[in-house]
């Protein structure tokens, strides 16, 4: 996820761990890992993208 504008926390509750997030950051969460989202105050923009996996 990259945050275009604004603030996110994203929450990883398995590991008790958060990161705050501000316009210009990224994090990558790999499938399946437990997470959450807060919004900011004055709210977020945010492109997400996922991969899938090549089959052989």
């Amino acid at each position: 996820m990259y945050v275009v504008q604004g603030t996110i926390e994203i929450t990883l509750p398995d590991s008790n761990k958060s990161v705050k997030l501000r316009g210009g950051d990224r994090v990558e969460i790999p499938a399946g890992v437990r997470h959450g989202a807060i919004i900011g105050s004055s709210g977020a923009k945010c492109v997400e993208a996922a991969v899938n996996p090549v089959r052989a």
